[in-house]
């Protein structure tokens, strides 16, 4: 790769990519895949899988490029990140809907954060779910509460501190 191209700010890879260029495809796969690839592997548990379901995820991206920039978001490793999680919960989801036990205990473990998140206060509960169970960015629910991103970003914190607590005293 040349070395102009290592340094590269990513609105400019964002152009190359939408250009198709193949040395944009490969920076971008350099920059990102590590980081989605242990995303992947957390949720899925099997490197057979994360591999190709980072394939899948830097495929997408390089035939849909076009869809990041209508996306909302403010970079595209966010973008790339909601895909990666959303690619990997999808095949988790399909293979434990296959297994009776597997889906009592993830509608157990589902239920066991929905009642968490009712302990919240209105703000907490809202931004909670809206980040947990639709994983919209900060910048989306900032938009959709009407209130800027610290803010939203300071309750989403104070939720979670709260869910790592409930967590430790009520977990399954």
């Amino acid at each position: 790769m040349q070395q102009d191209n290592v340094h590269i700010n990513e609105h400019e890879l964002v152009n190359q990519l939408l250009a198709g260029q193949p040395l944009a495809q490969q920076l971008a796969y350099d920059k990102y895949a590590a980081a989605l690839y242990s995303l992947v592997l957390q949720i899925v548990g099997d490197t057979d899988t994360a591999n190709n379901i980072i394939v899948n995820l830097f495929s997408y991206l390089f035939t849909h490029v076009q869809e990041f920039q209508s996306s909302g978001y403010n970079t595209l490793f966010s973008w790339l990140y909601r895909k990666a999680r959303e690619l990997a919960v999808n095949h988790s989801l399909s293979i434990t809907s296959n297994s009776s036990q597997a889906t009592s205990l993830t509608r157990q473990n589902l239920g066991a954060i929905q009642r968490f998140a009712s302990t919240l206060n209105e703000a907490e509960q809202l931004v909670f779910k809206l980040s947990y169970f639709n994983g919209l960015p900060l910048s989306a629910i900032a938009k959709l509460m009407g209130k800027e991103e610290k803010e939203i970003d300071l309750i989403l914190k104070s939720a979670m501190i709260n869910f790592r607590k409930y967590i430790s005293t009520h977990w399954i």
